[in-house]
């Protein structure tokens, strides 16, 4: 009797060198990787009245970073407020954070006479200037108040007022407003950690 049993294997061969697939090998394909042909690019050539429309895209580089110098703001003792804000920046007696206080603000027990110094921009001194010559302060007093221990103390008060163009408030220039410069100092310096004089220039000089 003959034995007609077929033994087949599940072991996949290249119909180009008889090699069995290797473990890289894509078993989608008849052929392995070695007896594959590479796929070359080609060119296609343009029929007669066929044209091939071209974008030329123009390359644009960042502008350099503008030259930035070193500043230090403040306001003066006598200033009704611990910190102005004029262009973004706070002009503040006071170096530190500070914490709200119900209505009012109050600085941390660590804070230190003084101004952070700032990093500007020539564009950004001149937005600072501007805004601080478009204001006022009103009502401007000073009250003595007298302590406990018997000691007086100096409080300045007063209001800051805007002259910038409004229809539903006009600003109305009154008699004993002074310009908001002169409680606001602004100081070029040469580092971040250079503090200038004791008592620097206003920006609005007094009298």
């Amino acid at each position: 009797m003959t034995d007609t049993t077929v033994v087949t294997s599940d072991e996949k061969l290249c119909k180009e060198c008889g090699a069995p697939f290797s473990e890289n090998d894509d078993r989608r394909f008849a052929t392995c990787s070695g007896c594959r042909p590479t796929t070359e690019t080609k060119t296609t050539d343009l029929d007669d009245g066929m044209v091939a429309l071209r974008l030329d895209i123009q390359k644009h580089e960042a502008p350099p970073m503008p030259p930035r110098s070193f500043y230090s703001l403040g306001v003066t003792e006598d200033a009704p407020w611990h910190y102005v804000t004029a262009g973004g920046v706070a002009f503040q007696r006071y170096m530190g954070s500070t914490v709200k206080a119900g209505d009012k603000v109050e600085f941390r027990d660590n804070t230190a006479t003084g101004s952070p110094v700032h990093h500007l921009t020539d564009a950004h001194v001149a937005r600072i200037l501007e805004e601080v010559k478009l204001k006022v302060v009103r009502n401007y007093r000073i009250e003595m108040r007298e302590l406990s221990n018997g000691d007086g103390l100096t409080i300045p008060h007063g209001s800051i007022i805007s002259m910038k163009e409004n229809k539903h408030r006009p600003f109305v220039p009154r008699d004993g407003d002074r310009p908001l410069g002169e409680f606001l100092w602004m100081v070029k310096v040469k580092s971040k950690k250079h503090q200038p004089l004791s008592e620097p220039p206003t920006l609005v000089p007094r009298g």
